[in-house]
């Protein structure tokens, strides 16, 4: 046993930098004795007390302490760590402590080496002293003599009283027996250095509050008496830590707890702000494992900072018309401004900001004016933020209006400079105009100073790292210590989350309904993040609601990540970034000041740092990587005005998906509906204050049900569904609504469904055709009993059409007589490997050989939307060798195996499939009526706006909805789907940006076979459409159909050369002015689908 206590003494001095006091080596011995009393159980016990505390470390760091434990020094030092890393690298992770343990027992005895002797001498002394020291009762862990590294202390379960040293200490405070050793009373004063208390906690219903002072860290594990459910959470309340007493920490962390866990009471020190503690939520286990953080309310506090601001006015009253202008120049707001420089005060200083290289005499807008403005601020050192001195920016302000002499209303923008520290004013006579003003000058000046106190908001800042170890964590709650039903305090308002190991957290919230921002940003391991609120499964009942989620007037423990929070900002995430968000009426009152009287509508929405930003423009932003984001919001808020000007002023939304490939859904909630339509949609109607811009990548945008937005598709291929709801309207409450997609069929009115190859494809609700039950036709190889020969679809194209889009896929060529099963799989792949049909549809095997093709859009479906064919492959790029075992294969002889002998019997085979019924389209039914989908009920005026990649967009279907797509520039190969030409539901198309504002009925016409010059003049705004043939097919050929208007100035019109297959290709038709001839420049292709082109007339462009 004397044996046994030399190498535990041993192990933790050199590894633990500790000489163990009598409680924790009794402890370890039986631990020892328990697992065979030999070297192989204390590598054992050894192993698993380094896996606990530093486990994490990498071998390099933990090579250099244990070797400055060991006291080399010079180059012995540095060879041991050399030789300690190696010796690491060579086990397993979770064995490096044995390993440490067989290097110090190897050093101990080298008394008599010439390079370490004198070093291993002075260390077994340390230890010898060491193992005495552990042997006398009541001593306790504490540091070798003259040590003044990093040690390690363990709590003993009973009244513990612990002194750190000037290192790095960590103190431990394990389960013992089921118990905690961490008890109310306990004092722990760290020290100096870094420290850590960590810490197992049992929920028997206690509140723990120990003593701590200067422990820079404490992290709990919930451990609990009570049985799990099956969830991985436990019976009973969370486990309380009271904080009150503890004094100087940084970090609070939840660490691969299995309960909930609430530390509340936390109190800051004075020279500190809410954002300076961080709460980490670390590997807690899957299920509904939640973590709480309450701060007592005077340590709910931000940074402030004094603030002024100066408003600059500038404006060339006549310029601005026109008027009085000098050769040369134009009209312009700041045409003849004499202004070159601005000017104010820092610490009794006159700071003027004039230099030729930022004259703002040469500004020509307001952007270029500001622009210099900047530039002068950023190149003065008093006044760019750098050695501790003020900040000043300068930003645009509001626009102003003015009347002329000439009795003329004229429009300008302000300048606003702001200034956040002290020493910095500003005062009027700011603007300096070194060569003066004229007399007769008609600029217009004006300034307004304003101070007054920026506040930041009250920020947490947060880590995840691995919450729910894979699956879905539990909830998080970071507010304040009053959360009663009387309690008027608040909570956090704003969250910094780092995330590290990919985190699945459910919702995420302040108490008192405080949360308004987040912002998301990776640490090192650059996992991903989701916070999609509750998914309890079955095991609801155990899911504790944390205090302060829910409270009067509102619930945040709910089916949704965020709720009325106005920003989520994930732009600087790498890792996947999925969440849901609601926005309640709540909203309203939380962000937007009704009440407000002053005469700028805006006047109210100030940000903390007093710029003009408004408080309620909600705008959740992706990362870089492919991201989910879907946004719900009520009717109420939505639709929501001020008494000074209606709602546009107040409350706008928007979504960026940023990077990656995206998939943004927007949807309005009226009263638990998506389709419903009341007066909300009048008004939002008219304020149209949804955007969603896609991002790069290929995206995905859904704007289910009633409401309208404009939405933006930037680079990639992406994919656009308006409204899309059908005839499903959800009255079951948010969380229906939630998990709604509109690629999932649900029991009350789902999409269109398609079958094939069933016993019955024409009987009128054929049993065989019943969804619940569908029952196969025949495994058929496609031989025509009436033909002779043996017929083949070897290697035959397959084409499936869907209103008018088409794809194909063909047989394989090692078949030589596939069956039904072989056209199922390329029929598949032609619809579910297309770029375009894929986004529409989707087919999937049914029952035996059987095959189901499920509408992703609504609208009423027909078995004449979607039809399939075969052709014949075409033998004759078969070599002899092929064409004798292909042939062998259909009967023939290798004599009689030519391509001219075969190629009827595939011939032959194509057209009996063309022919057989089992083939021919037909509707699923489900007993009692086919199931076609439907139009929406909804109505849902949105506007598109397609990139540069190949989009695909699915319009609303809706029996008073009226959708608008933009385009611009050049753009891809687009198909838009649900076009409606005429009627109550007619769709617009906006090209008046290539030049097409309009068109003439006769020019939009089925003819091909132009000659040049045939369509005349350019005729500016224009669109004219013909078919696309051998002479509109090139660029000089469309470009020669035209002729000079003869006009001094540019005009400009659109061609659109249709094709047999209702593809347009846009032309840019120009005529540059003067003599000179038309160009035409390619945009991009819209195929309408089963729109034709030809239909259009004047009242289908905007």
């Amino acid at each position: 046993m004397a044996f046994i206590n030399t190498v535990v003494g041993r192990a933790a001095a050199s590894i633990w930098g500790l000489k163990l006091g009598n409680a924790t080596m009794n402890a370890v011995l039986a631990q020892v004795n328990a697992l065979g009393a030999n070297d192989a159980a204390v590598a054992a016990v050894v192993n698993n007390a380094f896996n606990s505390v530093y486990g994490t470390y990498s071998n390099a760091d933990m090579a250099a302490a244990f070797v400055n434990n060991l006291g080399l020094t010079g180059a012995a030092r540095d060879d041991g760590i050399a030789y300690t890393v190696a010796q690491l690298d060579a086990v397993a992770a979770d064995a490096r402590g044995g390993k440490l343990m067989e290097i110090a027992d190897l050093f101990s005895g080298l008394v008599n080496d010439a390079a370490y002797g004198s070093f291993a001498r002075a260390f077994n002394a340390k230890v010898d002293a060491a193992v005495n020291y552990s042997g006398q009762a009541g001593t306790v862990d504490s540091p070798l003599a003259g040590w003044n590294g990093n040690a390690w202390f363990t709590l003993s379960g009973l009244q513990d009283y612990v002194v750190g040293t000037p290192g790095d200490d960590i103190i431990n405070a394990w389960e013992f027996d089921g118990d905690a050793t961490l008890q109310s009373g306990d004092f722990v004063d760290g020290g100096n250095g870094s420290d850590l208390l960590y810490a197992d906690l049992i929920n028997d219903f206690d509140v723990v509050t120990p003593i701590t002072r200067n422990v820079e860290s404490l992290a709990f594990r919930v451990q609990d008496h009570g049985t799990n459910d099956g969830d991985n959470n436990v019976e009973g309340e969370a486990t309380t830590v009271d904080a009150e007493r503890i004094d100087g920490e940084t970090r609070y962390e939840s660490n691969n707890s299995r309960g909930d866990l609430i530390i509340e009471d936390v109190r800051i020190a004075s020279s500190q702000i809410t954002k300076d503690i961080t709460i980490a939520f670390v590997e807690s286990d899957p299920g509904n494992v939640d973590f709480g953080v309450y701060f007592d309310q005077h340590s709910l506090r931000a940074s402030s900072a004094a603030s002024a601001t100066l408003t600059l006015k500038v404006l060339d009253q006549f310029g601005v018309q026109g008027i009085d202008l000098d050769p040369g120049q134009v009209a312009g707001p700041l045409v003849n401004n004499p202004y070159d420089g601005v000017r104010f005060n820092y610490a009794g200083r006159d700071v003027q900001l004039r230099d030729p290289r930022w004259d703002l005499r040469t500004a020509e807008t307001y952007a270029e004016l500001l622009a210099l403005i900047q530039a002068a601020l950023d190149n003065e050192p008093i006044t760019n933020g750098t050695g501790g001195l003020p900040r000043v920016t300068a930003a645009l302000g509001a626009d102003f209006t003015v009347t002329a002499s000439n009795g003329v209303d004229v429009n300008g923008t302000s300048i606003v400079l702001s200034a956040t520290g002290t020493g910095v004013s500003f005062a009027p006579g700011s603007w300096i105009a070194s060569g003066g003003v004229p007399a007769d000058s008609s600029i217009y000046t004006a300034q307004k100073v304003a101070s007054g106190v920026s506040n930041d908001l009250i920020t947490s800042t947060v880590i995840l790292d691995d919450v729910g170890r894979g699956s879905n964590g539990g909830d998080l709650v970071i507010g304040g210590l009053s959360v009663g039903e009387t309690s008027g305090s608040k909570g956090v308002e704003k969250f910094d989350v780092t995330v590290e190991r990919t985190s699945r957290v459910q919702n995420m919230t302040s108490t008192n309904d405080t949360l308004m921002e987040v912002v998301l940003k990776n640490g090192l391991s650059k996992g991903d993040v989701s916070v999609l609120g509750q998914t309890s499964n079955g095991f609801a009942s155990s899911d504790n609601v944390l205090p302060g989620m829910n409270g009067v007037g509102f619930t945040h423990h709910d089916g949704y990540g965020f709720n009325d929070v106005r920003m989520v900002d994930a732009s600087a995430m790498d890792g996947k970034v999925t969440f849901d968000a609601l926005v309640t009426q709540n909203s309203f009152a939380k962000y937007v000041q009704t009440t407000d009287t002053q005469q700028d509508p805006g006047g109210d929405n100030t940000s903390p740092d007093g710029q003009r930003v408004q408080r309620a423009d909600f705008e959740y932003t992706g990362g870089s990587n492919n991201d989910s984001i879907t946004v719900d919001v009520q009717s109420g808020i939505l639709s929501s005005h001020s008494t000074v000007l209606a709602g546009r002023e107040d409350v706008t939304f928007k979504i960026n998906g940023g990077n990656g490939n995206d998939a943004l859904k927007f949807r309005v909630i009226d009263n638990g509906n998506l389709g419903t339509v009341g007066d909300w949609y009048n008004i939002q109607h008219v304020l149209r204050n949804v955007t969603i811009d896609s991002g790069s990548g290929d995206d995905t945008v859904r704007t289910p049900g009633a409401g309208d937005a404009r939405i933006y598709l930037m680079d990639g291929n992406d994919t656009v569904y308006v409204d899309n709801i059908g005839a499903v309207n959800y009255v079951d409450g948010l969380g229906a609504i939630k998990n709604n997609n509109a690629d999932t069929n649900v029991a009350d009115g789902e999409f269109g469904m398609f079958v094939f190859n069933t016993a019955d494809q024409a009987g009128a609700l054929a049993a065989a055709r019943n969804r619940n039950d569908l029952i196969n036709g025949t495994n058929t190889n496609f031989n025509d009993p009436g033909t002779p020969g043996i017929d083949s679809l070897f290697r035959a194209t397959i084409t499936v059409t869907y209103r008018g889009l088409t794809s194909t896929a063909e047989l394989p060529a090692n078949v030589y007589r596939p069956t039904a099963l072989y056209v199922n799989q390329a029929m598949k792949a032609a619809i579910n490997n297309d770029p375009v049909l894929s986004k529409l549809l989707v087919a999937q095997d049914g029952p035996g050989y059987t095959l189901v093709v499920k509408s992703l859009i609504d609208g009423v479906e027909a078995p004449a939307n979607l039809n399939v064919t075969a052709t014949a492959f075409d033998v004759s790029v078969l070599s002899v060798a092929q064409l004798v075992d292909l042939g062998g294969a259909l009967g023939l002889t290798p004599a009689a195996s030519t391509a001219v002998n075969i190629q009827p019997l595939l011939n032959s085979g194509a057209a009996y499939f063309n022919g057989l019924p089992a083939y021919d389209p037909a509707m699923a039914n489900d007993g009692a009526a086919d199931i076609t989908g439907a139009i929406s009920g909804a109505i849902s005026d949105n506007t598109v706006y397609p990139g540069a990649g190949n989009d695909v967009i699915v319009l609303g279907t809706g029996a008073a909805s009226n959708d608008v797509v933009v385009y611009s520039g050049t753009f891809g190969n687009d198909t838009i789907v649900h076009f409606t030409v005429g009627g109550a539901n007619a769709d617009l198309l906006n090209l008046t940006a290539l030049g097409g504002s309009g068109a003439v009925a006769d020019d939009i016409v089925n003819a091909g076979g132009l000659a040049a010059g045939a369509l005349g003049n350019v005729t500016d705004g224009e669109i004219a459409a013909r078919q696309r043939d051998a002479t509109t097919d090139e660029q000089a050929e469309v470009a020669a159909l035209f002729t000079d208007s003869g006009a001094a100035d540019p005009v400009s019109q659109v061609f659109v050369a249709v094709t047999a297959g209702n593809v347009g290709y846009v032309w840019q038709i120009t005529d540059p002015g003067g003599a000179s001839n038309p160009t035409a420049t390619f945009a991009g292709t819209i195929d309408l689908a089963d729109t034709d082109w030809f239909t259009l007339n004047n009242p289908d462009f905007a």
